[in-house]
C-alpha cells in the first residue's frame, strides 16, 4: 500500500516542479475537454493520489513512473479528466406526412320531380230514364153502331196479349160518338154502349181482371180526331207502373 501524500515529505524544488507540470497538464486536459464537450466546470477538476499504484501505466507515464520509483521519490498522479457524456442526440421528428386529402365526389343533381298527372275525371253519363212501357189500342165503329167487327177483335186481343204479358199494367178505355150525326144524348149513350163492348171482350175472352180496367164515355163533347167519321171509337192506353 502507498502512503498519502500529506505524511511523505517532500523537497520543495520537486514540489514546484510537480506543481508546475501539474498545472500544465491541467491546461491541457482542461482545453481538450472544452473542445469536446464545450466547456466543463473548474469545480469538477481536481487532485487527488490514489490509494493504490496501479502498475498498468504504459508509455512516458509508465516510465517516468518507474523512474521516480527507482529514486525513492513519491510517484505523483496526474488525475484523468472525467469522462465526457457526449450529449444525447435527440432523433429529429419524423415529419409527419399529410394524409392526401380526397376529394369529395360532387354531389349528383337530383332530377327534378316530374308532377303527377292529375287522374281524368270523366263524367258520368247520366241514368236513362226508363220510360214506363206502354200500350195503345184504337176500335173503330159504324155509324151508330157498338158491334165490334172481327178486324178490330184482333186489335182487342193484342192488347190483352200485353196485358198478360205486363200484369203489374193497368189499361184505362174511353168511348166517344162523333158530333156529325145525332143529339148530345144520344152520342153519350152510343159512347157509353161502345167502351162497354171492348171491355167485354178484355174481361170475358182474354181473362184481364176487371179491376185493371178502367172505363169512361165522353159523348160527343170531346173529338180526339179532327175528321168527323174518325171520332165513332174507343181509345184505350195501358201502362206499367
Amino acid at each position: 500500500m502507498l502512503r498519502p501524500l500529506h505524511i511523505l515529505p517532500l523537497q520543495l524544488g520537486s514540489a514546484l516542479r510537480l506543481a508546475a507540470a501539474f498545472a500544465a497538464a491541467a491546461g491541457i486536459l482542461f482545453s481538450t475537454a472544452s473542445a469536446a464537450a464545450g466547456a466543463v466546470s473548474a469545480s469538477r477538476l481536481r487532485v487527488s493520489v490514489p490509494q493504490a499504484f496501479s502498475p498498468e501505466l504504459s508509455g512516458p507515464e509508465g516510465t517516468a513512473f518507474a523512474a521516480r520509483k527507482k529514486k525513492g521519490e513519491e510517484p505523483v498522479y496526474v488525475p484523468q479528466p472525467a469522462p465526457v457524456q457526449p450529449a444525447p442526440v435527440q432523433p429529429a421528428p419524423a415529419a409527419q406526412t399529410e394524409k392526401p386529402q380526397t376529394a369529395s365526389p360532387a354531389p349528383v343533381a337530383q332530377p327534378a320531380a316530374q308532377p303527377q298527372p292529375k287522374p281524368e275525371v270523366k263524367p258520368q253519363p247520366k241514368p236513362v230514364e226508363q220510360k214506363p212501357e206502354s200500350e195503345g189500342l184504337t176500335v173503330r165503329f159504324a155509324l151508330a153502331k157498338a158491334e165490334v167487327t172481327e178486324d178490330e177483335a184482333a186489335k182487342i186481343a193484342a192488347f190483352a196479349q200485353w196485358l198478360k204479358t205486363h200484369p203489374k199494367a193497368k189499361a184505362e178505355i174511353t168511348g166517344y160518338a162523333d158530333a156529325g150525326t145525332g143529339n148530345t144524348g144520344i152520342n153519350s149513350n152510343l159512347s157509353r154502349q161502345r167502351v162497354q163492348a171492348v171491355a167485354k171482350i178484355l174481361t170475358q175472352k182474354h181473362g184481364i181482371p176487371a179491376s185493371r180496367i178502367k172505363t169512361a164515355y165522353k159523348g160527343d163533347t170531346v173529338q180526339p180526331f179532327a175528321a168527323n167519321d174518325d171520332n165513332r171509337v174507343v181509345i184505350g192506353t195501358a201502362v206499367e207502373k
